[in-house]
């Protein structure tokens, strides 16, 4: 398991830093999180110069194994006790700092926000909005996060996908101050919208980091994990992964899914969702709850599809097995978002 650092306008400038502790977040439509610590020398800060080349709001933070890339995303917080020789290090998802990027054209600079004369005057100026019709959710997507790649030092290391299928209409008015993030939540939580996700990856050359922007369509709105899930490997001789808690809930996994809208005192059901895989056994007590675990150490949840497996040699920890070879909490949510932290 490795941490490393770069640079967050191009993805380059790998940096490998020596983390004695690392843990995230991953989440699906929102923002996941990401933070490590470091214990070094005077002489080792000198040298990696973590000031300047893991900068707030200029670098980035990732943590992977092999060629696989569990989380990565803007560096937001510094914490340093220079006594202890301690760094504390906070980074998000890419979607923290699409929150902080405004839906505006470039045209903004030269041209109001608001219309200055005439019957529509004080309204928003139809000039500077941005329109999109009859496009897929994709298309709408790329097109709000092109936009911000248009201003200065806007640039950002993302790959966007297929353009998919679908028509539809969207409009952003300039002056409404809607960040790119909010719309694409507004997106994700439509009915029948689109899951959204910056999953990231080495760029082909292996000299750089890039996040790869999924987005559902009408076809097939839910995004789908890539690949098997990853394996950690503990029979290596020079493992990376140590010390292995392991923590499974169902304490927010349900067989039925029920909104309802409109004012309190005439709530009327507007939806309904069911799992397809929750069932009872006749005959028995066994309530099955859409077999949270179809495997030992496997974690999977059907909305958020993040799969993980876990394997090593010997007595397994959970079963009173005695090992020094133990690593890695797994907390997993039903709903939405699952998290795994090393230690």
């Amino acid at each position: 398991m490795k941490l490393f650092v770069g640079d967050l306008a191009t993805g380059r400038n790998i940096i490998p830093i020596p983390a004695h502790r690392g843990d995230w977040e991953i989440r699906r439509n929102r923002s996941g999180s990401l933070s490590c610590d470091v214990t070094l020398s005077t002489r080792a800060h000198r040298r990696l110069d973590l000031r300047q080349n893991a900068a707030v709001g200029h670098t980035y933070l990732a943590l992977g194994e092999g060629e696989h890339i569990f989380a990565a995303g803007p560096i937001w917080d510094h914490d340093y006790d220079d006594d202890a020789r301690h760094l504390h290090i906070e980074a998000e998802g890419m979607w923290s700092l699409l929150m902080r990027r405004f839906i505006m054209p470039a045209a903004v600079e030269t041209i109001s926000l608001l219309l200055e004369s005439g019957d529509d005057a004080g309204k928003p100026n139809p000039a500077v909005a941005t329109i999109f019709t009859g496009d897929s959710w994709p298309t709408i997507v790329q097109g709000i996060l092109e936009q911000g790649f248009a201003r200065a030092g806007g640039a950002l290391p993302l790959v966007f996908g297929p353009a998919g299928t679908g028509a539809h209409d969207k409009s952003y008015d300039a002056s409404s101050f809607k960040s790119q993030g909010e719309a694409l939540t507004d997106l994700t939580e439509l009915v029948n919208g689109p899951e959204i996700e910056f999953r990231p990856q080495f760029s082909a050359d292996r000299r750089g980091l890039e996040w790869n922007v999924l987005v559902g369509d009408d076809t097939r709105p839910q995004i789908s994990s890539l690949g098997l899930p990853h394996r950690f490997d503990f029979s290596v001789p020079k493992r990376t992964v140590r010390k292995l808690r392991v923590r499974s809930s169902a304490r927010e996994m349900s067989s039925e899914a029920w909104a309802t809208g409109g004012r309190q005192a005439a709530i009327a059901l507007i939806s309904r969702k069911k799992r397809r895989r929750c069932s009872w056994t006749a005959g028995t007590r066994a309530w099955n709850p859409c077999r949270p675990h179809t495997r030992p150490l496997t974690s999977r949840t059907r909305w958020t599809r993040t799969r993980m497996m876990i394997s090593r040699w010997g007595p397994h920890p959970l079963s009173g097995g005695r090992s020094k070879r133990t690593s890695t909490r797994s907390r997993n949510s039903g709903r939405c978002s699952s998290a795994t932290t090393l230690t």
